[in-house]
């Protein structure tokens, strides 16, 4: 069978980690199917070396943008390609996809910022005065009408997230797919290498409102008035650490180790004590099992995306109290035996998760499904 695998509106984050783990799964085997990759501009060079006789990739040179006659040339060029190609099938990996297929199209989303409209964080954030709340009611509804008319078929990560794209949407749960998300298959155990009493925790995140960076600069006073010793190593543009830097007067609780790529990955766990991800708003976040992989304590918000997840291998805050964030960093710091249980657990709880090669097998039966219709 042939297939098109559309990542053409993918920019940052998980959903280009997820597609590189696609390609790099189906391009390690040949089992008598032809995949065609089209590329954001986002993507690098050694996305582009995982060619392969029946992997197929292309990088576009811009990305697609609402509204734009840039927009309609995408349109164009992904007609032209799938009349080119003649797949049995399209993947859009995560939409909306910006175009309609005329072939069976199976679209992934993790938008939860628009999927989850009663969350707190969002009411606060994108729904507070009469022209925010239009606005964000305005965007939420053109996309979610894209979303439903250019797809047949629906790929989520989450039971949760399944539940309300089908309350939100209305679209039957029938047409819904939940395949969980994985880790990166080449991360390893990273054992712990103390740096005296001071508590080093990973911030692994890009700097987004719902990432909640806005909380540490209090949290630091919290720990600074204790004396608890703890350096976030956070991965953000210069000009983005700069910004939350100058919000923080204690020295020594801040250290950016930039963003990074995929095979920065073990080279961030190596140098922490533990993984730090007080998220408001997730549908699903890589750092979890990531964590887990490499045997890092997990700390993170008390939410229901974390307790799907993590389920009793992390140790719960309320995320937006800097006291309880402080106790729970004190908790860990201070206890050799709670770090170690919360490694087990962690491994225990990986051990039901989704591998990347079992991710990638399922989408593809998923995929070869929809096209037999």
């Amino acid at each position: 069978m042939k297939f098109i695998i559309n990542a053409t509106n993918l920019s940052s984050g998980g959903a280009l980690q997820v597609t590189r783990s696609l390609m790099y799964e189906w391009g390690r085997s040949d089992a008598g199917h032809e995949f065609h990759f089209f590329l954001s501009p986002y993507f690098g060079e050694s996305d582009l070396s995982m060619q392969r006789p029946w992997l197929h990739i292309t990088r576009l040179a811009e990305k697609p943008v609402y509204g734009t006659v840039q927009m309609s040339r995408h349109r164009r060029f992904m007609q032209q390609q799938e009349l080119k190609i003649g797949p049995d099938a399209i993947f859009t990996v995560f939409g909306p996809s910006l175009w309609r297929p005329e072939g069976p199209h199976l679209c992934g989303f993790a938008n939860g910022v628009f999927l989850f409209s009663s969350d707190a964080f969002i009411k606060e954030r994108f729904r507070k005065g009469l022209f925010s709340k239009l606005s964000y009611a305005l965007r939420r509804m053109l996309l979610f009408r894209e979303l439903k008319n250019n797809a047949d078929h629906f790929w989520v990560e989450t039971e949760t997230a399944a539940k309300a794209l089908s309350r939100e949407v209305h679209i039957s749960s029938s047409a819904i797919s939940v395949i969980g998300n994985t880790y990166p298959g080449l991360l390893r155990y990273a054992p712990v290498a103390p740096d005296g009493d001071r508590l080093r925790l990973l911030y692994l995140s890009a700097y987004y409102p719902h990432k909640n960076f806005e909380i540490l600069p209090s949290l630091i006073g919290q720990l600074a008035a204790t004396n608890r010793k703890v350096t976030f190593l956070l991965t953000l543009p210069e000009s983005a650490f700069q910004k939350l830097a100058q919000q923080i007067s204690v020295a020594g609780y801040l250290e950016n180790i930039g963003p990074v790529t995929t095979d920065q990955l073990q080279s961030c766990y190596d140098q922490c004590d533990a993984a730090f991800i007080p998220s408001l708003l997730e549908t699903f976040s890589a750092s979890f099992p990531e964590a887990m992989q490499t045997g890092k304590p997990i700390l993170c918000s008390d939410r229901p995306f974390a307790h799907d997840i993590c389920g009793d291998a992390a140790l719960y805050f309320d995320p937006l109290n800097v006291q309880d964030i402080a106790a729970r960093i004190e908790a860990i710091a201070s206890s050799e035996a709670l770090r170690q249980t919360l490694t087990q657990k962690g491994f225990a709880r990986l051990a039901k998760m989704e591998t990347p090669e079992g991710r990638a097998q399922k989408l593809l039966s998923l995929l070869q499904k929809i096209a037999k219709r």
